[in-house]
């Protein structure tokens, strides 16, 4: 199952616009009701304070002086009076108290009986005159104003608020605005969907144009489309038909150029076999040459027909591999200490035929799990490379080693550096810019197709000493490694 519909970047842009906008205006509407919502709880919470604000001042000017005389018929009368005053404001009930918390009266004696203590559920519920404030969770406000004279706390005033009124016009108000924000939004985000719909237009036709290239075909926008646009739209559609005669007069051109590109490819191929099958060859002259001069001595007859077994399954590989061009080889012979012993003596006349010094170290032992023989045909390569670049008593450095499970393998010569084209070729692994004018630049051209099967790294670079040339292959099996 594809999750791939559930990221938005896959999403289309008819999509995508109208989206945005019902964001933005859900994002907008919410702002625009929170605000409105504050601004109306501060009126209401303003006009709830100076009311209650009011009718607690004038019930205690009504009332002080029948607390100073502890006179509850005066109290009770005054309660009744100060109701019929203050028709603005839904009271619920009035308590005129001591400063003990005893009630002296209140306007509904039957739940309030007089010298009993207020309840402590008002108590914890009342605040001050001036932080009145509505709650949505309370129907009801409870204020308290202390009551003095001559600097003392003579009494205490509560009164209970019924603030339902002004709950129920909150609701509305936010009903109201949930109702408007939801109408523009649904409307402004169809408006996006079918206006973005018709200006995509264009690049729908575009795509299914494009679309048709997967099936190996190129047609052009007819001329009803392009004269139904807009400037832009007919600029772009005639850049693509233009683009389309360009394509398909480039497919006719590269179908004549096929035949000759197969000849080009098989000289290349026949120039790198050759190439490869001349090194192995050249090692098992050497060998029988050594064969022709100490025949008699078993231990080297032995090491020189080792040599030539192996020259010759080389070859063998070579040819094989030539000959199944896009296959892989069905069996690939281990790498061994061997083969880089034999290496050491192939370059062996060179080096004596240029009065050379080579500097030889090789860190592993027994057998690796890579290709034997192309991983012997980069070192040959290398080194011959190598030596042919160092000229005449010239100095060359061979490294071989086992890193991170990785063979490491580095010739570094003395003398002339890489060509400049042939270095970006090499650190690019581009084999097929790699120029086969000599010797030099078909050993590299071999080193990079090679290197390249075996899913390894090349890295070359010139110093004023001369050259370095490093090839890393990753090894299928972990190994052991042995200090050499």
């Amino acid at each position: 199952m594809s999750f791939t519909g559930l990221r938005p970047a896959s999403w289309p842009i008819s999509i995508k616009i109208p989206l945005v906008v019902a964001i933005l205006m859900i994002a907008i509407g919410t702002l625009v009701t929170e605000r409105v919502l504050a601004k109306l709880s501060d009126i209401q919470d303003q006009n709830l304070k100076e009311l209650s604000g009011a009718y607690l001042d004038g019930l205690s000017t009504s009332v002080l002086p029948h607390v100073l005389r502890a006179d509850i018929w005066e109290i009770f009368d005054a309660i009744e009076r100060s109701k019929s005053q203050y028709e603005n404001i839904s009271i619920v009930s009035t308590i005129v108290a001591d400063p003990r918390d005893i009630i002296l009266a209140a306007s509904d004696p039957g739940e309030f009986p007089t010298e009993t203590p207020i309840p402590e559920s008002h108590l914890k519920t009342a605040i001050p005159e001036d932080m009145v404030r509505i709650r949505a969770d309370l129907p009801v406000v409870r204020v308290t104003k202390n009551m003095e004279f001559q600097g003392q706390i003579i009494g205490k005033l509560m009164v209970t608020l019924d603030v339902k009124e002004q709950l129920a016009e909150r609701r509305s108000v936010r009903l109201a605005l949930i109702g408007t924000n939801t109408f523009f939004t649904v409307f402004f985000a169809a408006f996006g969907y079918l206006l973005t719909r018709r200006m995509t237009r264009p690049m729908q036709i575009l795509a299914e144009h494009l679309d048709q290239t997967k099936e190996g075909g190129f047609t052009e926008i007819n001329a009803t489309d392009i004269g139904s646009s807009s400037k832009e739209i007919s600029t772009l559609y005639n850049s693509y038909n233009s683009m389309v005669r360009a394509v398909n007069e480039r497919d006719m051109l590269a179908a004549t150029l096929h035949e000759e590109e197969k000849l080009a490819s098989l000289g290349r191929l026949a120039a790198a076999m050759a190439h490869e099958i001349n090194n192995p060859l050249g090692g098992m002259l050497n060998a029988l040459e050594t064969l022709k001069r100490h025949e008699g001595k078993p231990e080297v007859r032995q090491k020189s027909i080792g040599l030539l077994e192996r020259g010759l399954k080389s070859i063998g590989e070579v040819v094989q591999t030539s000959l199944l061009a896009y296959r892989n080889r069905a069996a690939k012979r281990k790498l061994s200490e061997k083969d880089f012993a034999d290496l050491r003596r192939l370059l062996r006349p060179e080096i004596l035929r240029r009065a050379q010094t080579l500097d030889w170290k090789s860190d592993w032992r027994d057998e690796l799990a890579i290709d034997g023989t192309s991983v012997r045909q980069i070192g040959l390569n290398l080194l011959l490379n190598a030596s042919h670049a160092a000229g005449y008593g010239g100095e060359i450095t061979f490294r071989s080693a086992i890193d991170k499970d990785s063979l490491r393998i580095s010739v570094q010569n003395s003398g002339r550096g890489i060509p400049a084209d042939l270095l970006h070729c090499l650190n690019n692994k581009n084999s097929k810019k790699l120029q086969l004018d000599d010797s030099a630049g078909l050993g590299l051209w071999v080193i990079c197709r090679l290197v390249e099967e075996l899913r390894g790294q090349i890295k070359a670079t010139n110093s004023d000493a001369g050259a370095l040339v490093s090839v890393e292959i990753p090894l299928k099996e972990a190994v052991v490694r042995h200090a050499a």
